[in-house]
């Protein structure tokens, strides 16, 4: 977990009293000129929603998914999204009364962090289908980027976005009252479907490891969730890790299922684990287990690993 980025978020309110934004970028509509008047109260919002954030990843249960993770997510294009047995599943936190943190090294090098609450009540009023709120920071070339207003989604949705139901919801509480003073349409999209994508990886990791059992998931020691007064001016290096999980596939899972076990004559004979098979045409179909490759060569046997689906 990279607990560099972590307490810079956390230290961001000291930053933003003592008149500096260090290494954070905002999301703002820059199509437009904003007063001094709106600029002050975008400047206490700010420092209101930053301190909210510092102290909720303080006593947030955390987790960290790693590269080995999502590139087997993405390269075998599992999607589980697509999979109707689970839209019967409801989004649910570690814990009820904490935050959740979910962290992510992409494989372009760039991060990004998700902090998932329970919905507030005055966001609540006004949203009353809404069960959670998250916001979601990125981080590139040391630069952290997040927008002050906060997404909302309901515990169902998985089963709103396999129904094409739009599963999230922009909560714009810092507008100008003349005139639209938010980020765009097409940026506030594009920020979901990042946060759907992180959703997802943690979905899988978390709630689908009793039904794919090559997802693990190791608890790492560290700092203790609690808010307290943390010297983050000392260097971070010197700073203690939060107490945190890593979501991972489990050790030599594709060399114990024989996919990198080869013959000069071919491949020796094997189970293959139930499977989509995405076609050219945009089709999709589901493939069942089965055996592949030649016994001639010998068998390979698998133990533990029960893939099908259905």
């Amino acid at each position: 977990m990279d607990k560099r980025m972590i307490y810079q978020i956390i230290d961001l309110p000291n930053m933003l009293k003592n008149g500096t934004m260090g290494n954070f970028r905002f999301l703002k509509n820059n199509n437009r000129h904003y007063t001094d008047y709106e600029n002050n109260i975008y400047h206490n919002k700010l420092l209101k929603e930053s301190l909210r954030c510092s102290q909720s990843i303080q006593i947030a249960t955390k987790f960290y998914i790693d590269q080995d993770y999502i590139r087997f997510v993405d390269d075998n294009k599992i999607n589980f999204y697509e999979i109707k047995e689970f839209s019967k599943y409801k989004f649910k936190k570690p814990y009820d009364d904490k935050p959740l943190l979910i962290q992510i090294n992409r494989t372009d090098n760039s991060k990004m962090c998700l902090l998932l609450e329970d919905i507030t009540n005055e966001n609540y009023q006004a949203n009353p289908n809404f069960s959670y709120q998250f916001k979601l920071f990125h981080c590139r070339d040391n630069d952290i980027v997040f927008d002050i207003n906060d997404y909302a989604f309901t515990d169902n949705i998985f089963y709103e976005q396999q129904n094409n139901i739009n599963s999230l919801c922009y909560l714009k509480s810092f507008a100008s009252s003349e005139s639209n003073s938010s980020v765009s349409k097409e940026l506030t999209d594009l920020v979901g479907n990042e946060a759907r994508k992180l959703l997802h990886y943690y979905f899988a990791g978390t709630y689908l490891k009793d039904i794919l059992p090559i997802f693990e998931t190791k608890e790492v020691k560290g700092r203790k969730p609690f808010i307290s007064n943390i010297n983050t001016n000392q260097k971070i290096i010197n700073l203690p890790a939060w107490e945190h999980k890593i979501i991972s596939i489990k050790p030599n899972v594709l060399k114990d299922m024989g996919y990198d076990k080869k013959d000069k004559n071919g491949k020796r004979l094997h189970k293959v684990r139930g499977h989509f098979r995405h076609y050219a045409n945009g089709n999709i179909t589901w493939i069942k287990k089965h055996t592949r490759g030649d016994a001639s060569l010998g068998v390979i046997e698998a133990d533990g690993y029960r893939l099908d689906l259905r």
